[in-house]
């Protein structure tokens, strides 16, 4: 098995995809979702060696159902594995909101979807196995299992970083120091784990920067970008997923606590 110590992970999460499956009563939404997500992670996934100028790989992605899991490459410092992995899941719950809005027709969307987000740093062991012949690869470790428990636990449209993951004070970061980080779902015992640790978040993603940095490509005055426009936005694509009901208010109802949170801060 080869053992790796210190890694990041992010586990990436479509809200609502059981009511989309039940609407839509077959898999073709779904899978058009995690065709627009996989093809936009996979277009900011590399970036050019300085020396050779060939491409090498931020993160790994593994999809499984509807999660999307971003696992650092080791290769490169935790530091920088960190901020592309955050940038990746800021640019992916913005695109998921606006992606439909683009000047350019070819870059828009079909389908807009939420997206719910944890990134965590933690441990990662891959195992190979040959059963009957045929190989397999096992892939586990306590940074997906930490990434896992902080995106179930939020409730909200957004994301979150674990508080084990100590970053040094970086403008290039998507991040936002956040008190209210939204946790309704977190195990009381696992709660009292990462107080005890002080692992508790205190930083949100910071998915409206990526907004405001391409409100030109989505044909919006910056100006223009204010929290009647962001929550009309929200509410018409909350209609278009399904049901209602007190779990989905208040994923709602949070996500536009974030959004107030964020615009009263840069006045």
């Amino acid at each position: 098995m080869t053992y790796i110590p210190k890694v990041i992970v992010a586990d990436i999460d479509v809200i609502g995809m059981k009511k989309i499956l039940e609407i839509n009563d077959k898999l073709e939404t779904a899978h058009k979702i995690l065709g627009q997500i996989r093809s936009n992670l996979e277009h900011n996934r590399f970036y050019k060696d300085s020396q050779n100028g060939k491409p090498h790989p931020r993160w790994y992605m593994r999809v499984y159902g509807d999660s999307i899991y971003l696992i650092g490459n080791t290769e490169i410092p935790i530091e920088e594995q960190a901020k592309w992995i955050i940038f990746a899941a800021a640019n992916m719950i913005a695109f998921g909101i606006f992606g439909d809005e683009f000047k350019d027709k070819k870059k828009r969307i079909g389908v807009n979807f939420f997206l719910r987000c944890g990134i965590a740093k933690g441990d990662f062991g891959i195992a190979k196995y040959k059963i009957n012949g045929l190989e397999d690869t096992i892939e586990i470790g306590n940074s997906m299992a930490y990434a896992y428990q902080l995106e179930s636990s939020q409730n909200w449209i957004g994301g979150a970083i674990l508080g084990n993951l100590i970053l040094s004070k970086d403008d290039d970061l998507y991040l936002i120091e956040y008190p209210y980080i939204p946790l309704d779902n977190l195990k009381e015992d696992i709660k009292c784990e990462w107080d005890k640790n002080g692992w508790i978040p205190k930083y949100a993603i910071d998915w409206i920067r990526v907004l405001k940095e391409k409100a030109n490509d989505f044909g919006v005055s910056i100006n223009d970008i204010n929290k009647s426009y962001i929550n009309k936005k929200i509410d018409s694509i909350s209609k278009n997923i399904g049901k209602k009901g007190k779990e989905e208010d208040d994923k709602i109802t949070k996500t536009k606590k974030f959004v107030e949170y964020y615009l009263k801060r840069l006045k």
